[in-house]
């Protein structure tokens, strides 16, 4: 019973149609099971186990892709990613001061953006 295929087997005058030691159906008369049994027969030779696909070999990883060139970044800039969380998050992010020499540039980002009236009054109220 260990056949990769479905099998016919007598159990107590019934026709059991068995695969991996399981019943999948059964009849009582072997002409009805000898039919279905050539059904599963076919349907199991149809179907072809599923591969991993395999790795590709010898090509590199994709890079990731920015709008700009890195060395094209200014690093002296503001730091555009606090305006892309929730406000209270803005508000945390410039209490402590640092991006008060940037405050209009981001006020400028945010208006063009989101343009989000708390995260403006937010700004705004940082502005000097």
């Amino acid at each position: 019973m260990s056949s990769r295929l479905p099998e016919l087997v007598d159990i107590n005058g019934q026709w059991h149609i068995v695969h991996k030691g399981k019943t999948i159906q059964h009849h009582a008369e072997k002409v009805r099971a000898d039919a279905a049994l050539k059904v599963f027969r076919a349907k199991f030779k149809k179907a072809k186990p599923v591969k991993a696909p395999k790795p590709e070999q010898g090509k590199p990883a994709a890079e990731p892709t920015f709008d700009l060139p890195a060395d094209a970044v200014d690093k002296s800039g503001p730091d555009l990613s606090i305006l892309s969380g929730s406000v209270s998050k803005l508000i945390h992010a410039i209490a402590g001061g640092d991006h008060d020499e940037h405050i209009d540039e981001l006020l400028a980002v945010e208006r063009a953006g989101k343009n989000r009236k708390s995260a403006i009054r937010v700004l705004e109220s940082r502005q000097g």
